[in-house]
């Protein structure tokens, strides 16, 4: 069961039906407490803990989102953090500058790895709306193209510092928080890119000099007056 979220930035409970992160966790095998039933999702990677149960650590569940205004174009990545029991932890985003829309879900699943370590979390939980890093972080697609491949390599090895990892792909419409924070992070970037590049402008602007006019190869200088030119043979200057 994918989950369901409202419009509430917080809240992951739906009404009149189970906690959806409850619903997923519960019917989900690397909770259980066999060995068997302990091992990772994630593309073979098992637990490290040998003992009966899961590491004790904190449970996250992360929902990720990279965006991209123009395949390749000015991207964001998007990352919302919850607990178990739906209560937001934290929620954060990142301009990642000119990115394909696939390089861009990579960098959301590195971000929110990466915030995951930061909350010292050992049980994670992600949720993506691209099918395709989902599929390539379980082993099921193969990773192609040599970008990606550098991206997935790097997402592969943080995994293995937790005691578990799953990662799940759910619809876009169920993944409005993440994909929320990848916009508002894209949009702060262009702001921060108009306001640079105005400074540059204004810093870079030219000193006044005379105005200078190219005809047969030749440069011509007007100190004074204006150059007039005649196509049919050499410039003259008109005093003014």
């Amino acid at each position: 069961m994918n989950p369901v979220r409202n419009s509430g930035p917080c809240d992951l409970q739906p009404s009149g039906a189970l906690n959806p992160v409850e619903d997923i966790l519960t019917s989900n095998p690397a909770l259980d407490g066999t060995e068997e039933q302990r091992g990772i999702i994630a593309n073979g990677v098992k637990e490290r803990d040998t003992g009966g149960s899961i590491r004790e650590g904190p449970e996250l569940v992360i929902f990720i989102d990279g965006a991209s205004r123009g395949n390749p174009g000015r991207a964001g990545a998007g990352v919302h953090i919850a607990n178990r029991e739906g209560k937001r932890i934290s929620g954060t985003g990142r301009y990642l500058g000119q990115k394909t829309n696939n390089e861009a879900e990579y960098e959301a699943l590195l971000l929110g790895l990466q915030e995951a370590k930061r909350l010292a979390g050992k049980v994670i939980r992600i949720f993506t709306d691209s099918e395709l890093v989902e599929r390539q972080v379980k082993g099921i697609y193969r990773v192609k193209e040599l970008h990606l491949k550098i991206l997935h390599g790097k997402a592969m090895e943080k995994i293995k510092e937790f005691a578990s990892f799953e990662i799940r792909s759910i619809p876009r419409k169920e993944n409005h928080e993440a994909d929320l924070l990848a916009n508002q992070a894209i949009e702060r970037g262009m702001l921060r890119e108009r306001e640079k590049g105005g400074e540059g402008k204004e810093m870079a602007a030219p000193r006044h000099r005379p105005q200078k006019e190219v005809t047969g190869g030749r440069k011509v200088r007007a100190p004074q007056g204006r150059v007039v030119r005649n196509t049919d043979g050499p410039v003259s200057k008109e005093a003014g």
